[in-house]
């Protein structure tokens, strides 16, 4: 059995046996790989119970399963028009449907456009899609 050894936000287990179903890793997995890693990801062949994305890499040159968690994306509640941003777009709406019942526009979800949908627009006023919430790493 290969010796388990842990990288930033992988950790190895031995190799694959014969017949595990195996897919190609898209570019975007492997770029969420720290500059410098020992890794080189393989192929992907699924989901752990934890949401872990699990396949196969070499580690220094050797075959070993990996487990990556991938950074959490932060999806502003106040993108409103889902443009990515929250901006002045977003403001005009919440405005617009001020006092009533709009579920499109009700941020909180409280049943009505209020105040506290406003406060909360403006708190995260200027926030992006893919604000990251931070990243987790095997123990």
């Amino acid at each position: 059995m290969a010796q388990t050894r842990v990288a930033p936000m992988l950790m190895a287990q031995p190799a694959p046996q014969p017949g595990t179903l195996q897919r190609l890793l898209p570019g975007t997995i492997r770029a969420a790989l720290p500059a410098g890693s020992p890794w080189t990801l393989v192929m992907a062949d699924g989901i752990d119970a934890q949401g872990r994305i699990v396949g196969v890499g070499l580690l220094d040159g050797a075959p070993h399963r990996f487990r990556l968690t991938l950074p959490t994306m932060r999806i502003p509640q106040s993108d409103i028009n889902r443009d990515g941003v929250v901006d002045s777009q977003d403001l005009v709406r919440v405005l617009s449907a001020f006092g009533l019942n709009d579920p499109a526009m009700d941020i909180d979800g409280d049943g009505v456009v209020n105040s506290t949908d406003l406060r909360k627009l403006l708190n995260e006023f200027g926030a992006k899609v893919g604000d990251t919430t931070g990243e987790t790493a095997e123990p």
